[in-house]
């Protein structure tokens, strides 16, 4: 195996071995509801075996990097529409020392400026709020939510300064599925490209059509790719989350990266089926009580006796019909226990990742702490799915945790908390490792770990494109 710096390759082919079954699709073919075609769909890629080099996580000169040519030119979540539905409300999204005011206008239309007055560069705001226009708080230069200069204090001494130079500069935006998006570059493609095949996975359950009920962000002392990593594949469940093995597939998900899509792949892992390795060990009964242990919003162990010839998996998605679709208001007689129970996890690059479904309605974020290479902002949402005539309610802000709390005491998350606080617990220790590791690279495995490779391929693209255009 080479150590390069270098991952990028335009050769895939086939993934060498699958994991043993049984398979996503083998499962599938056995639930009780149709399928939707787009879980039906299969790509597993092998794209190489070289180690991740170490400095990617640890070194300023690969930060900076990221921060010229990926960050500065991407598009990436800002908040969710709903975060800010009213004229005047804006929240400050900050990636790297980059600082943006992202506010909803008087026409209803979203713009984004940068969060610094045009004068001497004072921040304009520090924290979320509502405003009916944005003035400097250190000689009072004043715009209107739309970016318009409106005050000028001693405008005898600015005849320099118009409204025509001294407007807000824009920064794009686009929205989809209820979130809003930023792109700090004008020759970046527009959004409805960049996001390639990502609508179609989600025209079935269309993630504007839900309110965020809980949002939760904590800093985590790692480079944001190492949190992020630590989600991307279902390797590290059996070690990390014991308690799940007798349910959870672990090494029979199934991972999709396709070689004409640039900034999308995904995971399906199935729940409540029969491994051959774990959870044929107790039976059926066993592993319902076990699955409802983890998922309090269906009952508790004990609630539900099968009957002869009744699955976990069947009798658990129905259950999970009723509760969610009594709390929700909407119809889900017809969905699929794929969707009711299955972790269907998109990534889009370089940092989004949506579920799809409705058992676990959840959205994950990360991003580089400031300036910092080897800390980041770790951020969970709960999507609720509701009724599309419902009126749309304001999103839950972010909780922000403090350095002695965990995610356990975010009474919001319900069951996840604890299930993060295993995999965070991992983070740090990964971070301090990689200092000591003694060896240049990160070794991966070919196939459960092939979307964290295919993230590093794209990162280079990015910055070997950069790099290009500034020589």
């Amino acid at each position: 195996m080479n150590s390069s710096s270098r991952l990028t390759t335009e050769a895939v082919e086939p993934a060498r071995a699958l994991p043993p079954g049984p398979s996503v699709q083998e499962v599938l073919d056995g639930d009780t509801r149709p399928v939707p075609e787009v879980l039906r769909e299969q790509s597993p890629l092998f794209l190489g075996d070289a180690d991740i080099p170490v400095e990617r996580y640890t070194s300023r000169a690969f930060h900076d990097a990221e921060m010229a040519h990926v960050w500065k030119k991407v598009w990436q979540v800002a908040c969710r529409e709903r975060d800010i539905p009213e004229a005047g409300d804006y929240i400050v999204y900050e990636i790297g020392k980059e600082s943006i005011i992202v506010v909803r206008t008087h026409d209803g239309g979203i713009r984004a400026f940068p969060n610094a007055c045009l004068h001497r560069g004072t921040q304009l705001r520090t924290c979320a709020g509502k405003v009916d226009r944005f003035r400097c708080p250190f000689h009072g230069f004043t715009w209107s939510l739309e970016g318009e200069l409106i005050a000028k204090p001693a405008a005898w001494d600015f005849p320099h300064v118009t409204k025509e130079n001294f407007r807000m500069p824009d920064i794009r935006v686009g929205t989809w599925g209820g979130f809003v998006f930023i792109c700090l570059a004008e020759d970046t493609e527009p959004l409805e490209t960049y996001l390639e095949t990502l609508p179609r996975y989600f025209e079935r359950w269309p993630l504007e059509n839900r309110h965020k009920a809980a949002h939760v962000g904590k800093v985590i002392k790692c480079n944001w790719k190492v949190a992020m990593e630590a989600f991307l594949e279902g390797y590290h469940i059996p070690a990390t989350h014991p308690q799940t093995v007798s349910y959870a597939g672990d090494a029979s998900s199934q991972y999709d990266v396709w070689p004409e899509v640039r900034h999308v792949n995904r995971v399906l892992a199935w729940f409540g089926a029969t491994n051959p390795t774990t959870s044929s060990q107790g039976g059926e009964q066993k592993m319902l009580d076990a699955m409802l242990r983890e998922m309090p919003v269906a009952g508790k162990p004990g609630d539900i006796e099968l009957k002869p010839g009744e699955t976990a998996r069947a009798v658990l998605a129905e259950r999970f019909r009723t509760v969610l679709g009594k709390s929700s208001g909407v119809d889900l007689s017809g969905v699929s226990d794929a969707e009711m129970l299955d972790s269907l996890q998109y990534y889009l690059f370089p940092n989004f990742v949506p579920w799809s479904g409705i058992g676990a309605p959840l959205v994950y974020r990360w991003r580089p702490n400031g300036d910092d290479p080897e800390s980041c902002l770790f951020e969970v949402m709960y999507l609720f799915v509701r009724p599309s005539d419902e009126p749309p309610k304001r999103d839950t802000p972010m909780k922000l945790l403090g350095d002695d709390e965990t995610f356990a005491d975010a009474p919001e998350l319900g069951g996840l908390g604890p299930l993060l606080d295993q995999d965070l617990d991992n983070l740090e220790r990964i971070q301090r490792g990689l200092h000591a590791l003694h060896k240049p690279g990160v070794t991966l495995a070919n196939y459960q770990e092939v979307r964290i490779r295919h993230v590093h391929m794209i990162l280079d693209r990015y910055i070997e494109a950069g790099k290009a255009a500034a020589a």
